[in-house]
């Protein structure tokens, strides 16, 4: 068996769809009560359960947020070093206990409608394992929750971790997993707010699970050499598909074209190549970073940028300079900085407090800037979600969104800048966490936000007391 699933028996229903999903795509799962031996100690049997398996999956509602078995199954799988993969069924902030264990994880969103979520799980469980027949890459399979509905991850089929979907993985395919955000305990997160997974300490490195060595890739037991050539019999000789042959020096001689000598052909394609990359740079501005910041005028030293929606937005995070720069971190409704960022140091966790837009007390955006900056609303974080296009860009070696209004063509830059938990930060570079003045309505522990990585972006509600950004606006 490779994963075991934890869930509240009031989730039966959603736990049995996950397990036949996964298990008719060759999956095998530990779900109880079904794998409980008869006759054997049922806590006993949990332990041995997630000790055998490889994946640990957790669904997330309310319902497993009030059952202390799933708190203890976490705990286990946690201290294992399992790969845990937190799977939102329900629009719920975590207990405190889970989140003691998986707050600075990230997690795969599957409300309103988990069903449509399965497919993209079995996918990523089966390329993070190597398990399983992982379903044909579809349009659907591939979205990601947000407030106002499902946006589709841009990219297609997965082909291994760290060519998984933008909406499950915290770098690009390029940057591959281990240059990943770490946690304090040595495990590698891929994901975001929006899907992801978590690879623990004990899970070997990508390159070390396809088997990776001196240019031979290993497949499924197959060995496939290097595509530029192929062994011979003859001595070792490389020969590639052209015909050209690698002597013994290194260097190349062509035997069709009969030049009767040799020279460094490789490298004279190579410094071609590059002299023509050097070229188009030049030509085009250079490299993939969009430097030019836009300005539409400034008030009280601050710039700002018209998008024509109901406000005006600010070209910076509070405490940057530039608008690529990723600036300070707050909890929400405090107006300084602090060195650890937690439940026992929030002034604002579990206080009845209202819309906290312009009100200095609060409002650290009013506080620091002046009268007429203020932290924008959850309902104007939408508008700028609805009214922009997206588009996940590189500012100056910064990751983040160039946001562009539909109806203007001026835009702005969000900075992926990550969080701050406790005294660490996490997943900068790779998540955007942007607080607004809108409290939650149903706890007086949370407040809504503005979230976003590679694969997609929303608003939800979150803990008062995590470190989020802080993008002013103005009337």
């Amino acid at each position: 068996m490779e994963v075991f699933i934890s869930y509240s028996t009031k989730d039966s229903t959603i736990a049995n769809a996950v397990c036949a999903a996964l298990e008719n795509s060759g999956i095998g799962c530990f779900i109880a009560p079904r794998d409980i031996h008869p006759g054997l100690s049922y806590a006993s049997e949990i332990i041995r359960g997630i000790n055998e398996v490889k994946a640990f999956l957790v669904i997330i509602s309310s319902n497993s947020n009030a059952s202390e078995h799933v708190a203890n199954e976490v705990e286990i799988a946690f201290n294992a070093k399992k790969i845990i993969i937190p799977f939102f069924v329900e629009n719920v902030p975590m207990s405190l206990e889970l989140k003691y264990y998986l707050s600075r994880k990230h997690w795969l969103i599957a409300y309103p409608h988990y069903e449509q979520q399965l497919p993209n799980l079995v996918k990523v469980i089966s390329e993070l394992l190597g398990v399983g027949d992982p379903p044909a890459s579809s349009d659907k399979d591939n979205n990601i929750k947000t407030e106002n509905g499902i946006a589709n991850a841009e990219n297609g089929k997965p082909d291994g971790v760290e060519d998984c979907p933008p909406a499950l993985r915290g770098t690009s395919a390029a940057e591959g997993v281990n240059d990943s955000p770490s946690t304090d305990d040595g495990e590698t997160v891929v994901g975001n707010s929006s899907g992801s997974v978590i690879l623990s300490a004990s899970e070997p490195s990508v390159d070390a699970r396809r088997g990776q060595s001196q240019g031979t890739h290993k497949h499924a037991n197959r060995e496939i050499l290097p595509p530029s050539g192929r062994q011979n019999d003859n001595g070792g000789e490389m020969r590639d598909e052209s015909g050209e042959v690698k002597d013994e020096s290194g260097e190349w001689r062509d035997e069709r074209e009969g030049l009767g000598g040799t020279f460094k052909k490789k490298w004279a394609i190579i410094i071609a190549v590059l002299v023509l990359a050097a070229l188009l740079g030049t030509l085009s501005g250079g490299g993939s970073d969009d430097t030019a910041a836009q300005t539409s005028g400034t008030i009280n030293g601050y710039d700002y940028v018209d998008l024509g929606l109901s406000v005006k937005w600010a070209t910076c995070n509070v405490g940057a300079s530039k608008p690529e720069s990723y600036g300070n971190h707050y909890a929400w409704g405090e107006v300084e900085t602090k060195d650890d960022y937690a439940s026992f140091t929030s002034f604002t966790y579990g206080k009845q407090i209202y819309n906290i837009a312009g009100n200095p007390e609060y409002d650290v955006a009013c506080e620091m800037w002046g009268d007429s900056w203020r932290l924008p609303t959850e309902a104007e974080f939408q508008e700028l979600i609805d009214n922009c296009t997206w588009e996940w860009s590189t500012r100056n070696g910064h990751n983040g969104y160039k946001v562009t209004s539909k109806k203007n063509g001026n835009s702005i830059f969000l900075p992926a800048a990550g969080w701050r938990y406790l005294s660490s930060s996490s997943n900068q570079g790779s998540y955007g966490y942007y607080w607004s003045a809108t409290p939650y309505e149903s706890d007086t522990d949370g407040a809504y936000d503005l979230n976003f990585s590679e694969g997609g972006r929303g608003t939800r509600w979150d803990y008062r007391s995590d470190g989020y950004s802080v993008r002013p606006v103005s009337e």
